[in-house]
């Protein structure tokens, strides 16, 4: 054998045994020859590979640029790009990303192409973009609903002022009431925003969905109506999760609810629960860390969701409705985000939907227990509070319920302006009543700062944030905007009476 024979032989196995999927193609599209990593790429056997046009194994979307780019080449090579990416056809009919590596030989004829499968980086691209865009629509309106809360807290702190030197009798009594019933109810869908932006704290136990569903049972199937069969597959050694039961309760409603409208002629309704392991792989591609979790699946049989429907289904306010609020979804995600889950959707426009939520599996056994507010609310009696509060219609309102409830009090409109009120002040201050987000000095901050000048000071702090926990301070006693003038007495009252 010659050196020229012995490099041909070098060449073919080299083509044979690369793990990339090569391909020859000639001037007509046809497949020349194929090495053994693109017949399982594609799913043939070489028989029906070779002499079948590259174009066939093409997705009819990209078939026509790809032909186009076959010309081209053949014409000028500079006319078409030497790598690019497409979406491949498999025999089975699925679609697989593909970046493609093309290179004319010398006969200006036949290409020599070398092919990489990327589907799984694109998808996992895909998630990432998807996670960057809500993180960064959870922001915003976390911004917006702290903003909101603010807002509220003036709103419904003058309603009760008012409500309280008013006789019901007043007919004006009736749209101060209103009013107040109104911002309390603008104060809850800040709660749900807060929730699918992740920054509402919630409280959790360990629990058994299982339980939830078969509590909710005659509640579901009233709520889908006659026209829908329902079916419950629940696992009987259904493992416990660490959750909050309205919560869990609501992302169940939620589920139901969009099942239901996507089945407006009737249809069927699985809910499952079951027990997995997820592997290092499938928790990685989706946020989550591997291990033992629950899962929760809504199916039905209705309309189902287009790709592009199905990319911004948990954005907030995205509806497809008329009447729809588009919540109900990004309420679920966030929820599912919160307590370190992830929730998949599998549906094709006309073939249903199915929703799975994974929640990891409770390592702890230990029960939150609520605290119970004092019925009987002290009046202040005069003592003397500080208030920190960068927004001036807030401290307004504040002047008028604390004066309500018999304190005295400072009030500055930043950190320093606090520190100075504090240290020209020669009685006693007893409690510093403090936003956490201001300018320049946070509530936090002040605090520290302030227990060297007042060592015996209370604070309570005040958010139209969810609380949020530091590990370097002792930020126990914290109410959320906007709050009514008897659930800030009942918070100012545990502050003094702590020892």
């Amino acid at each position: 054998m010659n050196k020229e024979d012995e490099e041909s032989v070098e060449y073919k196995l080299l083509f044979e045994k690369s793990p990339d999927p090569i391909v020859l193609v000639g001037s007509d599209a046809k497949i020349k020859m194929a090495n053994a990593a693109f017949l399982s790429l594609v799913g043939e056997k070489a028989e029906a590979v070779i002499g079948k046009s590259f174009l066939d194994y093409v997705a009819p979307e990209d078939r026509k640029q790809l032909s186009e780019y076959h010309e081209k080449r053949r014409l000028n090579p500079e006319l078409a790009p030497s790598r690019y990416e497409f979406t491949l056809l498999t025999k089975q009919g699925e679609k697989k990303v593909i970046d493609r590596t093309v290179i004319l030989l010398p006969d200006g004829k036949t290409t020599l192409s070398v092919l990489r499968d990327i589907t799984a980086y694109k998808q996992l691209e895909a998630q990432l973009i998807q996670a960057q865009k809500m993180e960064a629509i959870g922001r915003l309106v976390g911004t917006i609903a702290h903003d909101f809360n603010n807002i509220l807290q003036g709103i419904i702190g003058y309603c009760q002022l008012l409500l309280g030197k008013m006789n019901e009798r007043d007919p004006r009594w009736k749209y101060i009431y209103q009013i107040n019933q109104l911002s309390g109810r603008a104060a809850n869908l800040i709660q749900r925003l807060l929730l699918f932006s992740r920054k509402h704290v919630v409280e959790t136990t360990p629990i058994n969905l299982n339980q939830i569903v078969n509590d909710m049972k005659e509640m579901i199937v009233r709520i889908i109506g006659e026209d829908i069969q329902c079916e419950f597959l629940l696992e009987k050694e259904l493992w416990e999760v660490e959750a909050d039961v309205s919560q869990i309760e609501q992302v169940l409603m939620n589920l139901i609810t969009n099942a239901r409208e996507a089945m407006p002629e009737g249809g069927k309704l699985i809910i499952e629960t079951k027990n997995t392991r997820l592997d290092k792989k499938f928790a990685s591609i989706r946020g989550i860390r591997p291990g033992d979790y629950v899962v929760l699946s809504v199916t039905d049989t209705g309309i189902g969701m287009d790709e592009q429907i199905k990319q911004h289904c948990f954005e907030p306010f995205f509806t497809t409705k008329k009447d729809g609020t588009g919540l109900g979804l990004s309420i679920v995600y966030g929820i599912v985000n919160q307590m370190k889950g992830c929730i998949r959707i599998y549906s094709e426009s006309n073939k249903g939907t199915t929703i799975k939520i994974y929640l990891p599996k409770t390592k702890s056994n230990v029960f939150f227990q609520e605290e119970a507010e004092p019925s009987n609310i002290t009046l202040g009696g005069g003592k003397t509070i500080l208030v920190a509060e960068d927004d001036e219609a807030i401290r307004e309102v504040l002047k008028d319920m604390l004066q309500e409830l018999g304190y005295k009090a400072l009030f500055a409109k930043n950190g320093e302006e606090a520190i100075k009120l504090a240290e020209a002040y020669s009685g006693s201050l007893h409690l510093l009543l403090t936003d956490v987000v201001m300018p320049d000095i946070n509530g936090y901050e002040l605090a520290k700062r302030l227990s060297t000048l007042h060592p015996n000071i209370k604070v309570v702090y005040m958010s139209g944030y969810p609380k949020i926990d530091y590990p370097e301070t002792d930020a126990k006693i914290f109410i959320q905007k906007p709050f009514s003038i008897n659930q800030l007495a009942v918070k100012l009252e545990e502050a003094l009476k702590e020892t």
